[in-house]
């Protein structure tokens, strides 16, 4: 368990009888202006968000603490990387941390090993949303220009991209999945039924690596490992399962006589109205 205020942090242990801490006067460790933490997948490094106290408005530090050793984390020649606010992630199958850089690039580095992998040129962005997918080969990005990115870190190359159509993205959600990712729209509304709404729109992931809108959740819960959803509107509240992208095609292509679907159709058939 980790514990930690603006200027020290310690690890406690969970146990049968709830969460032992030490004692934070003697056994807790100094740390500068800390935001938030997460800790690895592992469970053997800490990241932290610290401020940046040159411009705290638009940038943030990134400082890696192992756990066993005690220690910071030395990433290439240094202890911390400088990072656009709310920019970063890291991975949920390795020890991998991506971040926009103010240069304006997409940095992946290997933290445990402190070696930068891949650094792709992407341009100056007020802000930048990114998520690590599928097993951390690929990359989610949607920045201010409303597109939506994919990017194979380990090729360091653009794979797809697509314009959102709203200005109101809130957050990239994961969960754990390799086929599905959602963006959340951040502007609340109010449906007829008086219900509060803000709306997950639900994406396939396909292993050639090709992306598609095919669901809107107005309100609710979407779980894309569990690949369900729970749904409340003004007609009432309803449950389903998520079906992939190839499993829609080979209905929809059934119905239509096993003849292929152009773009055009795909759209109609599998974007939610």
């Amino acid at each position: 368990a980790l514990v930690f205020s603006r200027d020290r942090f310690a690890i406690g242990e969970v146990n049968e009888s709830g969460i032992s801490l030490p004692d934070v006067e003697r056994e807790s460790y100094p740390a500068d202006e800390i935001e938030d933490a997460v800790v690895s997948y592992d469970d053997k490094y800490i990241v932290f968000v610290t401020s940046d106290s040159a411009d705290m408005a638009f940038y943030q530090q990134i400082r890696i603490w192992d756990i066993a050793n005690e220690k910071w984390q030395r990433l290439e020649d240094n202890l911390s990387v400088k990072i656009k606010k709310d920019s970063f992630d890291i991975g949920r199958s390795s020890n991998k941390i991506v971040y926009y850089t103010e240069n304006g690039t997409i940095d992946t580095m290997d933290f445990e090993k402190g070696e930068l992998l891949c650094s792709i040129t992407y341009g100056q962005s007020d802000s930048l949303e990114i998520s690590f997918i599928n097993t951390d080969q690929y990359l989610i990005t949607y920045s201010d220009n409303i597109n939506l990115t994919l990017w194979d870190v380990t090729e360091g190359k653009m794979l797809m991209e697509e314009e959102t159509g709203t200005e109101f993205i809130g957050h990239i959600y994961v969960d754990g999945s390799s086929k599905f990712f959602g963006i959340k729209n951040s502007f609340m509304g109010v449906n007829d039924a008086g219900i509060s709404t803000q709306e997950l729109k639900v994406y396939s992931l396909e292993e050639s690596g090709r992306f598609y809108h095919f669901a809107d959740i107005p309100y609710g819960y979407a779980s894309f490992e569990a690949e369900e959803f729970f749904c409340a509107g003004g007609h009432g509240c309803y449950y389903g399962d998520f079906l992939d992208y190839k499993t829609l095609e080979n209905q929809a292509e059934k119905i239509l006589g096993d003849e292929k679907l152009s773009l055009v159709e795909k759209r109609k058939y599998y974007i939610s109205e």
